[in-house]
């Protein structure tokens, strides 16, 4: 028998060839076939171009695969941080912040972001660095990373969390690259940001005026639509060229008086509405006397009908508060008024909790997995609280949270008055009397509950089936028509692409209703309760995640592609009005994606849009007259400068101030019956004395308000005692952080600027992962 090392060194050449080969395979080609497999994912669409710059360009498919490893990135930095607290350590890096009293990590001293938008920024910050002359080493990366360690960790537990917190997704060689990426990134950003100015204690001050001082107003308001018809002339040829380049740079925006010419993302999308209350109607149309009065029999039995015997005995008339009977009213179906575009789709991106993109051999059951609508009803029969903007008061307390207490104060005192005079007091720790609710009166709840049991799983089926059975397959059948048609490979076959199913028959024969958007954009459609809708987190964690109106337009939606969403007006429940909870199965069908016109296409709104800039100019002219009409009378001034009629559209405020602070972050106030005040406008009136007369446009410059301060408060000398008496200064901070930040974003706009960097798909349109 041959020795087998005699016949190794007889053929090591070869032997070796094929190992470096199979080297080869695994460590390049093999990574490089999966990146490339990944990018193609999005179905003719990966290759599109979504930001190209002096140095660089960011394709969709490559944007997809950066987001999943930048977010893969971020959880092993946190694993090895977690772990290295653990130890007794902590990250020895700028940037990192952890606080130790809650046990939780605020930062890792990288971006923790991986919103599209933010991944490409740090690669055009990357390049602008790098022309800086600020490049960063292997060594630099693996400096970072022991660093980062602390000396907690040996290299064995960083390959095990390398591999357990990425599912071994991520090599040591990613890790450099995204580190020295990232890296070179902050560092171009922090000498910006050594360049913004200090806080000046005089700004303080003026700028805790504006979160603290007051003003009522009396206001007129002149519409720059009146005055439209008033303009003569027309624009020159060189006008209408400077608005044209003006607007093709930006989409249109109804709170901007800046013109807007691109031409937004357009799709049209089917779905079909499901209203549970309508549902637990017809089930409840059905009940027998016999049902009733044997579940009723059944809950006497196990004592679930007792209330308090001095609730007075009277049949049911209106639904019980946990009930919320609503009447399902068909959406309006807009008619298609452009001409559909030709088909093209993209795959959703991945959420950063998900490390692969969904593929199309996934069951078609999972779509509505973990989102049936039993679940989904236990799940979100409470909603959100909605967070109130801080009112003015005494520094940390609210003007409502005083007042709320001073009431407070006197109902307590009420109490004890009453105490001492023994009024209305119960006798301590007695038994309260109970009863048996008589059928009259539980009967009306009895039904609601037993309807409801039946029309759950009823409507939680014609759902799915509307998936699995008729959705599902006609999506299969169109990834597969479009790959096809997208890979130009002639196969000897016809591909037509296949007959799309009739959705709306389907909801008809199964009692939900049809709708369909029309060619629209995001903002038509999120005028609606679907657009206002939320798209449910897949149990695979794959798939677009956010509100329709903001999803559904992004080019990563696939077309056909079956998604639900649930919708209930929150505003609504805070003011006690019946909730209307609302399901939606849906998918894009057609969609037209966004483009900047030319000047033919557009001649007509740039004329108009000139127009109205001289409108304006009017109608602000006008506003100074009637100004100047009303400050020189001294009584009943708008009775002497206007008519009658013109009187009853005087506007009479409430105290508001310049600034308010939603959630910790600064924001022009709203000032109800004004349409949409902005700074300009509180500038003008905190800069008016009381008693005398100014004008303020509102923000989009579509009405020019003349006003008339009639008071102003607290006196300075109360502000100045709340300004001493405040240490934190958080309005004022919060201004100073803002401000800085819009700042930085100039800074990071001139960047753009010298890279020629050029956005392809725009801003609004980049889908957030997080």
């Amino acid at each position: 028998m041959s020795n087998p090392l005699a016949t190794f060194r007889k053929n090591r050449n070869f032997w070796m060839a094929g190992l470096v080969l199979l080297a080869i395979m695994a460590f390049i080609v093999a990574p490089a076939i999966e990146y490339l497999t990944q990018g193609a994912r999005g179905d003719g669409t990966a290759n599109v171009v979504v930001v190209s710059w002096d140095g660089g360009k960011v394709r969709m498919g490559d944007l997809q695969v950066a987001v999943q490893k930048h977010a893969r990135f971020v959880r092993f930095l946190t694993a090895v941080a977690k772990r290295v607290i653990d130890a007794g350590g902590q990250p020895r890096v700028p940037g990192f912040a952890y606080d130790p009293q809650r046990g939780q990590i605020f930062a890792l001293g990288i971006q923790t972001s991986s919103r599209e938008i933010d991944v490409c920024r740090t690669r055009i910050l990357a390049t602008h660095a790098a022309k800086l002359g600020i490049e960063f080493s292997d060594s630099s990366a693996d400096d970072f990373l022991t660093s980062f360690c602390d000396d907690r960790l040996t290299s064995e537990e960083i390959e095990e969390l390398l591999r357990d917190s990425t599912d071994s997704s991520l090599t040591f060689y990613d890790v450099r690259e995204l580190l020295k990426e990232e890296m070179a990134a902050m560092l171009a950003a922090q000498l910006a940001e050594s360049g913004v100015g200090a806080y000046p204690p005089g700004r303080t001050w003026s700028d805790f005026l504006k979160f603290n001082q007051t003003a009522k107003v009396e206001a007129f308001p002149i519409f720059v639509e009146d005055f439209v018809g008033k303009v003569a002339g027309s624009p020159t040829e060189a006008e209408i060229q400077e608005i044209f380049e003006k607007g093709i740079k930006q989409v249109s925006n109804p709170n901007s008086p800046e013109p807007g010419f691109v031409r937004r993302h357009h799709a049209n999308v089917e779905y079909v509405q499901a209203d549970l209350q309508v549902w637990t109607n017809r089930e409840k149309e059905k009940l027998t006397e016999e049902q009733l009065r044997a579940e009723y029999d059944r809950r006497l039995s196990l004592g679930q009908l007792k209330v308090p015997a001095n609730l007075p005995i009277s049949p049911a008339t209106e639904t019980p508060a946990t009930e919320t009977p609503a009447t399902e009213t068909p959406a309006t179906e807009t008619p298609a008024t452009e001409t559909p575009a030709t088909e093209s789709a993209t795959e959703p991106p991945a959420a950063e909790t998900a490390d692969e993109p969904a593929t199309s051999d996934q069951s078609s059951r999972k779509v509505l997995s973990g989102s049936k609508l039993v679940s989904f009803v236990q799940d979100t029969e409470t909603p959100p609280a909605v967070v109130q903007p801080p009112q003015l008061g005494e520094a940390g307390t609210t003007e409502a949270t005083a007042t709320a207490d001073a009431e407070n104060a006197d109902a307590n005192q009420t109490v004890e008055e009453d105490a001492a005079a023994g009024v209305g007091q119960a006798v301590p720790n007695a038994p309260q009397e109970m009863r048996n609710q008589t059928f009259e009166e539980a009967r009306d709840r009895i039904a609601n509950d037993l309807a409801r049991e039946q029309a759950i799983p009823k409507l939680d089926e014609a759902l799915t089936n509307l998936v699995t059975d008729v959705m599902m397959p006609h999506y299969t059948a169109h990834r597969a028509y479009r790959a096809i048609r997208d890979a130009a490979v002639d196969t000897g076959e016809k591909n037509d692409p296949p007959i799309k199913p009739n959705v709306k028959k389907y909801a008809e024969d199964n009692g939900l209703v049809y709708g369909e958007t029309g060619m629209v954009d995001g903002v038509a459609v999120g005028r609606t309760p679907f657009g206002l809708s939320n798209i449910r987190q897949e149990s695979d964690q794959s798939g677009p995640t956010g509100m329709v109106a903001n999803v559904v337009m992004s080019p990563y939606v696939e077309l056909f592609r079956p998604t639900q969403s649930s919708y209930f007006d929150q505003a609504a429940l805070m003011q006690g009005k019946d909730l209307e909870f609302l399901q939606f199965v849906f998918w894009k069908t057609d969609e037209r994606q966004l483009y900047v016109p030319d000047l033919a296409e557009v001649r007509a709104e740039v004329i108009e849009y000139w127009k109205q800039t001289k409108a304006r100019e009017l109608a602000n002219t006008a506003a100074k007259k009637l100004a100047k009409e009303v400050g020189s009378t001294a009584t009943d001034p708008w009775k002497a400068a206007l008519s009658s009629a013109e009187q009853a559209l005087v506007i009479q405020t409430d105290p508001f101030s310049w600034m308010t602070r939603y959630a910790d972050q600064p924001g022009i106030s709203t000032v109800p019956k004004m349409d949409a005040v902005g700074g300009e406008f509180m500038e003008s009136v905190f800069n008016t004395p009381v008693g005398q007369t100014g004008v303020g446009a509102n923000e989009n410059k579509r009405v020019y308000y003349v006003f008339r301060v009639s008071e102003k408060g607290p006196n300075e000398e109360d502000l100045q005692q709340r300004f001493n008496a405040d240490p934190l200064k958080s309005g004022p901070m919060s201004l100073a952080r803002q401000d800085s930040q819009e700042m930085l974003m100039d800074w990071y706009q001139s960047v753009e600027k010298d890279l020629d960097v050029v956005w392809e798909i725009p801003l609004e349109q980049l889908t957030s992962n997080e």
